[in-house]
């Protein structure tokens, strides 16, 4: 096991700036810059807002989720995984870069700030979490690197509600920041930051795979620049990734536009060569069971599933996949069925491949934020143990 990390010098740690809409092209005026949230991060807590209210409608879009008639959703898809029904939410495009949020504990409290699985321990913070840069910033990531304060008990509430400040606090003598430390490395922690109200789809419902419920991604609080932010804590299913994000792999089935099945935008001038086994894609209901969710995704890596070919992580690389010309492959188009699919699983698409019925899977070139449901009472890391 690793010591504990050296102390953190504030000066050194990477201070990066904000873009702000009077920067972007287009943007003239001032009041622009204003509703783009280019505001002091010195904001009394009586005159405390939600980030919400100063966003752009340009930087409401930027982030995760998508707006429907009944509220702003992390869309779900539902996929294939190891022979069996799965699925996966979709929180948008990302990078593997890594950016920072701040979190204060005691002094010498061992459980603060992460759980013996992983978890940022809630209970245990003398405030709320601070985050360094939000979606619409040059320098957001999904992922974060978990900075520690070190702090006396009685500043529990009276803590900096800007990263700012927080590097300030970290240079009195008796705070210190530090970083979070798991297993190899520095503690990468999977907290996203949404609009408020912000839905998780089908969380309380059934699993794909019908066995048990999904359990539902708990809702916390932040701050950014004196504003309070909603945050999605999936270190609750996950646990924290130490040094560095693993990557996971997403492989999307495609058939040929030259097939007997292709949808009519095929025959169009400037068609793809290709179209995607997926409802959402297409804006057609394929297994003709009232929705559009459905793919033929195969997802690599689940959260505690033996026989992965990689660690389970919610960074997905997507490769595209393409029926060969003439091959006889059944996914779920051809079934009519979410359930059915002769790809359902890593192994089967490589042996696919191998018999001359797929193509090797081609780099998409996306990356995206793909979190994975897990069923009610599951705890991250526990299978490993």
């Amino acid at each position: 096991m690793p010591t504990e990390p050296p102390p953190v010098s504030p000066g050194s740690h990477p201070r990066r700036r904000r873009r702000c809409a009077l920067e972007r092209p287009g943007a003239a005026l001032l009041g622009a810059a204003l509703l783009a949230g280019c505001y002091s991060s010195h904001v009394d807590e009586a005159a405390s807002r939600w980030i919400d209210d100063g966003l752009s409608d340009a930087d409401r879009v930027s982030f995760p989720g998508h707006d429907r008639a009944a509220g702003r959703v992390i869309p779900f898809l539902r996929g294939f995984s190891q022979d069996h029904p799965s699925g996966h939410w979709n929180a948008g495009r990302t990078t593997s870069a890594l950016g920072d949020v701040y979190v204060a504990c005691v002094w010498g409290d061992p459980a603060c700030p992460l759980d013996s699985f992983g978890r940022i321990a809630w209970e245990g913070l003398l405030g709320e979490p601070v985050l360094a840069h939000l979606p619409m910033d040059d320098d957001f990531s999904h992922w974060l690197r978990l900075w520690v304060l070190r702090a006396p008990p009685d500043r529990r509430g009276h803590l900096p509600r800007d990263a700012e400040g927080v590097l300030r606090v970290a240079e009195g003598a008796a705070t210190r920041l530090e970083a979070a430390w798991v297993e190899e490395g520095q503690a990468v922690v999977h907290l996203l930051p949404v609009l408020r109200g912000t839905r998780v789809e089908h969380e309380g419902e059934a699993m794909p795979d019908g066995l048990d419920v999904i359990a539902a991604v708990p809702r916390r609080t932040g701050w950014h620049d004196g504003r309070r932010v909603e945050l999605l804590d999936f270190t609750f299913l996950e646990g924290a990734f130490a040094g560095a994000m693993p990557t996971n792999a997403i492989h999307v089935l495609a058939r040929l536009c030259t097939s007997d099945d292709a949808p009519a935008f095929c025959r169009s001038p400037g068609a793809p060569a290709t179209w995607l086994v997926s409802e959402s894609s297409l804006g057609q209901d394929l297994t003709g069971d009232g929705d559009t969710e459905d793919t033929n995704n195969v997802i690599d890596a689940l959260p505690c599933a033996p026989g992965a070919r990689r660690t389970y992580s919610p960074l997905a690389v997507l490769y595209e996949v393409t029926v060969r010309p003439g091959a006889r492959v059944a996914l779920v188009d051809t079934y009519r069925d979410d359930r059915r699919s002769d790809v359902a699983s890593t192994l089967a698409l490589e042996r696919a491949v191998a018999d001359g019925l797929l193509a090797e899977p081609a780099p998409a070139g996306i990356i995206l934020d793909c979190p994975t449901p897990v069923p009610r009472g599951f705890t991250p890391g526990a299978c490993a143990r």
